[in-house]
């Protein structure tokens, strides 16, 4: 079963009490929560907001997929990132789609052999 969330976050939110109360909420151990999104923090540099949320979102086994978004000629960013439990998907594979209307580019999330309620494997594309 999968249930989707979405959640906008303006930029004067506090993103970190905003993410436990709501994972908080949401946690189980049959859950398998992943997390998407513009969260603002470059995923490719080491920072306090940074090693904040990975410290959060470690208390959930949720860890961030670096992946850059943003790459121009002197610089490369990743701050619209995946975050899920690596320990149930362990397979997966992360590839830009270019679309030409933003100075991002989109994600494209395929996760291998996915077990749900049946226990049959199969893939699936978030």
């Amino acid at each position: 079963m999968y249930t989707e969330l979405c959640v906008y976050i303006g930029h004067s939110s506090n993103i970190l009490t905003l993410f436990d109360s709501m994972l908080a909420h949401l946690h189980s151990p049959s859950l398998n929560l992943i997390i998407c999104g513009d969260i603002n923090i470059n995923y490719l540099q080491t920072s306090s907001s940074k090693n904040q949320l990975d410290s959060l979102l470690a208390l959930y086994n949720l860890y961030g997929v670096d992946f850059p978004t943003r790459i121009t000629e002197s610089s490369s960013t990743a701050i619209d990132n995946f975050f899920m439990d690596k320990g149930k998907n362990a397979k997966y594979t992360v590839s830009p789609i270019y679309n030409g209307l933003s100075n991002h580019d989109a994600q494209l999330l395929v996760l291998h052999y996915v077990l749900i309620d049946n226990q049959i494997p199969y893939s699936t594309t978030i």
